[in-house]
């Protein structure tokens, strides 16, 4: 079990500023369309591709970033889910 007082790795720091990028992006652009699953890969994608340039680093983020965000509900708007990875952030759960 991990050391809730313990300072976050570094990987876990990526992941949730990954997670905050996502929702960010996803919350201001077409925030009333449909969230789709490629819409959930491609919020990520486009994270990791705007802020890391060493490959490795990259996909190690995307692959964390995809396992970790939440799945995507039917008749969800992008908005919607952002409110849902922003709550999960906050560790709100319901």
């Amino acid at each position: 079990m991990a050391d809730r007082l313990a300072p976050p790795s570094i990987r876990d720091t990526r992941v949730r500023t990954g997670l905050t990028a996502v929702a960010q992006r996803l919350a201001t652009f077409r925030p009333g369309d449909p969230m789709t699953d490629n819409a959930r890969t491609s919020a990520a994608h486009r994270h990791v591709l705007d802020t890391y340039k060493d490959d490795h680093t990259a996909n190690g983020i995307l692959n964390d970033l995809l396992n970790t965000l939440p799945q995507v509900r039917d008749d969800e708007a992008r908005d919607e889910y952002a409110a849902r990875i922003q709550l999960d952030l906050q560790g709100v759960t319901a």
